[in-house]
């Protein structure tokens, strides 16, 4: 059996409204372009959630 996802791990301890926010402030403070399009260089993106 694998990992939960961030989303499973934050239904269980009620945080997915906390993880949606920190998740669209990451996207909205790392994307390069505007207009209603996203552009987020990364080699390599990890997200970690504590829960």
């Amino acid at each position: 059996m694998g990992r939960p996802n961030a989303y499973e791990a934050a239904e269980k301890s009620g945080k997915v409204d906390e993880l949606h926010t920190r998740l669209v402030e990451l996207a909205e403070s790392q994307n390069t372009v505007n207009h209603g399009s996203t552009s987020i260089s990364a080699t390599f993106l990890k997200v970690n959630v504590s829960v």
